[in-house]
C-alpha cells in the first residue's frame, strides 16, 4: 500500500516525473502495440496528459493510510481490514494456474496494508452456503443438473466484474477446511442460506475420494479434477426468516459445520440487506 502511494504521488501527480517515466520504458511497449497486436500507440506526450489528469482526479483520494493505520493501532484503536476474492485464487495457495495474481488470503494484509506487530485478533472468513466458482478451474461439487441451475438462478450468481455465470455446487468442506488453515480463520461468516431454503435436497460435501483413499482436507498440490466429492444428506429447512428463531433443520446444517470446521458461524446472512444479517458472536 505504501509502494502504491508512492507511485501515485512520485509520478501521476508530478508531469515531469510521469513523462520520465514514460519514456524510459516506451520503446518496448509501442513495438508491442504496433508490431505484434497492429495498433497505433499513443505518443509519450498524448499518455502523459491522459495519465496526469487522471492523477489530478485522484488527488483528494491520495493519502498515507499506512501512517494512519499504524497510528490507529498505537493508539488501542479497533481496525478492520477487508480482503477479496477467495482463498483458491490465491497466486501461492490457489488452484494454479486459475488464481489472481495477488495473495487473497490472510496474510496478504500484512503486505498490503501493514500491521503493528503483525498481529490480528479475528478473521472471519465468508463463504456462501453452498460453493460458487467463476471461469475455469476443478470444482469437485459443481452441480450439472437442474438443482445447479436453480442455485444459480435463485442466487443471481453473475460475476460482478466479468458478467460471466457462475458455477455453483454443495458446499464443500474439504476446501473450507483448507481455507481455515491458510489463513487461520476464526470464525465464519455464511451468506445466502435464503437461495437454499425450500429446495427438496440438501447436501454437502464432507470429504474427497481419490485413488482409493478418503482426504478430508483439501491441499496444495492436490488435483482436486481427479477427486470424487463423498456427500452426506442432511434434512432440507425451509425457513422464512421472518424471525429470529431457525428451524431444527437449518440449526442442523449450521452446526454440523461448526462441528466439522471446529470454528463457529459468528454470522448468517439470509439476504443482501443489514437487517438479513444474523449475527451469533460479538465482533465489536
Amino acid at each position: 500500500m505504501i509502494g502504491t502511494i508512492l507511485q501515485i504521488d512520485q509520478c501521476l501527480l508530478n508531469k515531469d516525473q510521469l513523462h520520465k517515466r514514460l519514456r524510459e520504458t516506451s520503446d518496448e511497449k509501442i513495438f508491442l502495440l504496433e508490431k505484434k497486436y497492429g495498433v497505433k500507440a499513443p505518443s509519450v506526450e498524448e499518455e502523459t496528459e491522459r495519465l496526469w489528469t487522471l492523477g489530478q482526479n485522484m488527488k483528494e483520494f491520495v493519502g498515507d493510510a499506512f501512517g494512519i493505520l499504524q497510528d490507529a493501532l498505537v493508539r488501542g484503536k479497533k481496525v478492520l481490514y477487508e480482503g477479496a476474492q477467495g482463498s483458491l485464487l490465491d497466486v501461492d495457495y490457489g488452484t494454479y494456474p486459475y488464481v489472481t495474481s495477488s495473495n487473497t488470503t490472510a496474510s496478504g494484509v500484512h503486505t498490503g496494508a501493514g500491521t503493528l506487530s503483525g498481529k490480528i485478533d479475528e478473521v472471519l472468513g465468508i463463504t456462501k452456503a453452498y460453493t460458487t466458482r467463476v471461469g475455469e478451474g476443478p470444482f469437485p461439487t459443481e452441480l450439472f443438473d437442474d438443482v445447479g441451475k436453480y442455485i444459480q438462478k435463485t442466487g443471481n450468481e453473475i460475476g460482478a466484474t466479468t458478467g460471466r455465470i457462475r458455477r455453483c455446487g454443495w458446499l464443500d468442506l474439504p476446501l473450507l477446511r483448507y481455507a481455515i488453515q491458510c489463513s487461520s480463520l476464526t470464525s465464519i461468516a455464511l451468506t445466502k442460506l435464503d437461495i437454499l431454503s425450500g429446495m427438496d435436497v440438501l447436501k454437502v460435501c464432507e470429504a474427497y475420494k481419490c485413488d482409493g483413499k478418503i482426504f478430508t482436507t483439501a491441499r496444495p498440490g492436490m488435483d482436486l479434477s481427479r477427486v470424487e466429492p463423498v456427500y452426506r444428506d442432511l434434512k432440507p429447512f425451509k425457513d422464512d426468516f421472518n424471525s429470529d428463531k431457525l428451524s431444527v433443520e437449518l440449526s442442523a446444517y449450521i452446526n454440523l459445520i461448526e462441528e466439522e470446521l471446529k470454528i463457529p458461524v459468528g454470522i448468517a446472512a439470509y439476504g443482501p440487506d443489514r437487517q438479513q444479517i444474523k449475527f451469533r458472536k460479538d465482533y465489536f
